[in-house]
């Protein structure tokens, strides 16, 4: 490698709340896909083919609204991981191996 690598730990907390507000900003997508007005009716009045059309978009909506639930819940998941690892290991050298020994129950 050509150079060292340096992790600084005000960086990784900085990162970590952006992907943090990144899944906050996916709950609120989420709260105005489920707010949406437009139903099934509003899709006209032709037999047979309204009906489906606007079961259709409903069904879309609904796993969209999941698909983007599961979405923020695992990126607010990545962000606490990171602030977390930052707080670990945003000490010392001497400070990290203590962190690493309680984290391994002593070992």
């Amino acid at each position: 490698m050509a150079g060292k690598t340096e992790i600084k730990p005000d960086e990784v907390r900085a990162v970590a709340a952006d992907i943090e507000a990144m899944g906050a900003a996916f709950d609120e997508v989420v709260k105005f896909v489920n707010a949406n007005v437009l139903k099934a009716e509003h899709f006209g009045h032709v037999a047979g083919v309204s009906e489906k059309a606007g079961g259709g978009y409903t069904t879309a909506v609904g796993a969209f609204a999941g698909g983007l639930t599961k979405a923020a819940g695992f990126i607010k998941g990545v962000g606490a991981t990171l602030k977390a690892s930052a707080d670990q290991h945003g000490g010392t050298e001497s400070a990290n191996k203590q962190n690493l020994a309680n984290t391994d129950g002593g070992a």
